[in-house]
């Protein structure tokens, strides 16, 4: 063996050698619990709290460190209890310098904890915290810190797991964040802020930054009010793209509950979270949370529905979420509106007023039912009241309220209208006229809704050939049950019975020919029917005055 190799080996061992002694004499050299009451008081000066330390020894494995079998934050050094935040954990290790502690002087250099629980008025808001960060205490008592914390937030009744790294300075109850990162569940936020009051009964967060979830996103200030018995929160955010359904999955997460199956209902949130308290937790702290603040986003998608330029002021008061002064763009056309939703209940009730105008219903059928993609064109005008609950498996047939539409200049582009009248009039030996498509001026109609069937008793529909009036229903899955009565124009009707005679006893004295129509089938493929027990009895009426007439 070569001498300098010889000579390296010889260090090595005798450093391993020294660190093996002083790893064995350094117990007994420097009396560990006698350094506690310093540990301690150091704390509690820089915390301004209480603080109990266990049994101490000493370590050198790892790097010299005090390890305290137990660590707790309690109450304000003065001054009432009610409402601070308390700290208890497990082991805790305190890594010092070597040369200080020999002189019995605690200098830190980092702090390594386990079990770490944090309590407001005996309510769990952060539980199974693992701390790992490095240290650095000033004369003047200012802690600088940056390290990782994981665990689990209990403030949420689901709890879930989070993860995060930091960089901080704690100096008079002052927390400064200049960088924190966090993943917590779904959720990914970047931010920096400071919190203030850490200790009081009160303490106070605020945080400008991003906040993420895979395609969803929200770039602003967030401010909270940790009061125990009223905490409050606001907000200020932008977005460049929402997804509603993501964002209400992700709340479900938060909110303790697996969703339920995918709803069928597309015009309220699909909000399938339910809360429900651990036993003996009671109300969480987001549960008793208000919070209230504006949202803006350039898109949002849910549902099939792309709308743009999004506004809208947003609420939440002890588990009551308002969405007010809902605004946004929606093919071609703008609307206006608001949402009530209980988001925390297991039914999750809501009610939505909303309103639009100059909406492209094409496009707007194809996203709410691609099935019916194309089967009417034009311009529609919009408003409803809706109340209904989105907790089961289906929406549509819990709503009920009222509506009005009107489409117009338009065209219903899946089936000929006055083709499949004349169909129904073959009965009578009509022939002719038959068109694959029927343009229109106008098709209006107020509605009420039960349990998901609209009803609607002023029917309207008016185009150059045809007008029709009627009532009925459009139930679920657009089951169709209306009665109309058509009337031709004068055109029409004349070439009508110019072809078939025995339609002019159906001629008015405006010369428009009219017949009782049963609508039948589904939105997708409707079924026109003539209402022959309609045409008899008025056949037989007319008859019975003529007969009146000429006695």
């Amino acid at each position: 063996m070569k001498r300098p190799t010889k000579i390296l080996l010889v260090i090595v061992a005798a450093v391993a050698a020294l660190l093996l002694v002083v790893a064995i004499v350094l117990p007994f050299v420097v009396n560990v619990e006698s350094l506690r009451p310093q540990v301690q008081a150091r704390l509690q000066a820089a915390l301004s709290r209480h603080v109990a330390i266990g049994a101490l020894r000493l370590s050198v494995w790892n790097g010299l460190a005090l390890r305290a079998e137990s660590l707790s934050i309690g109450e304000p050094l003065t001054g009432s209890r009610a409402g601070v935040l308390l700290v208890d954990a497990g082991p805790t290790s305190i890594h010092v310098a070597w040369l200080p502690l020999l002189r019995k002087n605690v200098e830190v250099r980092s702090l390594t904890i386990d079990g770490l629980k944090v309590t407001q008025d005996a309510k769990p808001l952060a539980t199974d915290l693992h701390v790992a960060s490095r240290l650095r205490i000033s004369d003047d008592g200012a802690v600088a810190a940056e390290g990782a914390v994981s665990g689990t937030l209990a403030a949420f009744t689901a709890a879930p797991r989070f993860e995060s790294t930091f960089t901080a300075t704690f100096r008079n109850g002052t927390l400064e964040l200049p960088a924190l990162r966090a993943a917590i569940g779904p959720m990914r936020v970047t931010a920096s802020g400071r919190a203030t009051d850490v200790f009081s009964p009160a303490p106070r967060l605020s945080l400008d930054g991003v906040c993420e979830l895979k395609r969803s996103s929200v770039k602003g200030r967030f401010d909270v009010l940790a009061a125990a018995s009223h905490p409050t929160a606001s907000f200020d955010v932008d977005s460049p793209m929402l997804d509603a359904e993501e964002i209400m999955t992700a709340v479900g997460a938060f909110a303790g509950n697996a969703p339920a199956p995918r709803a069928s209902f597309a015009l309220v949130p699909v909000a399938k979270a339910r809360e429900s308290a651990p036993p003996g937790e009671g109300v969480s702290f987001v549960r008793s949370l208000q919070a209230e603040g504006s949202v803006r986003a350039k898109r949002c998608v849910g549902r099939g529905l792309e709308m743009t330029n999004v506004s809208m002021h947003v609420s939440l008061d002890r588990g009551l979420a308002r969405l007010d002064s809902i605004a946004f763009a929606l093919y071609g056309g703008r609307s206006r509106g608001s949402l009530t939703v209980r988001p925390f209940d297991p039914r999750i009730p809501f009610t939505l007023d909303q309103a639009a105008e100059g909406v492209a219903i094409g496009p707007l059928i194809a996203a709410l039912a691609p099935a019916q993609k194309g089967t009417v064109e034009g311009k529609a005008a919009l408003s409803v009241r809706l109340s209904g609950a989105a907790g089961g498996a289906t929406v549509l047939d819990t709503v009920n309220g009222a509506g009005q539409l009107a489409i117009a200049d338009g065209k219903i582009a899946s089936f000929g209208v006055i083709k499949q009248v004349l169909k129904a009039l073959e009965i009578a030996g009509a022939k002719g006229m038959a068109k694959d498509e029927t343009p229109f001026d106008r098709l209006s109609a107020h509605f009420d809704l039960v349990q998901g069937t609209a009803v609607t008793k002023d029917l309207e529909f008016r185009s150059q050939d045809l007008d029709g009036d009627g009532a009925g229903t459009v139930g679920l899955g657009g089951a169709l049950k209306l009665d109309l009565l058509a009337s031709f124009s004068k055109t029409v009707s004349d070439e009508l019975v110019a072809k078939t005679h025995a339609l002019s006893v159906r001629q008015g004295a405006d010369g428009r020919l009219s017949v009782p129509l049963q609508v039948r089938g589904t939105i997708q493929a409707p079924l026109i029917q003539l209402d022959l027990s309609r045409v008899i009895n008025e056949g037989v009426l007319k008859q019975l005055k003529k007969e009146g007439r000429d006695s």
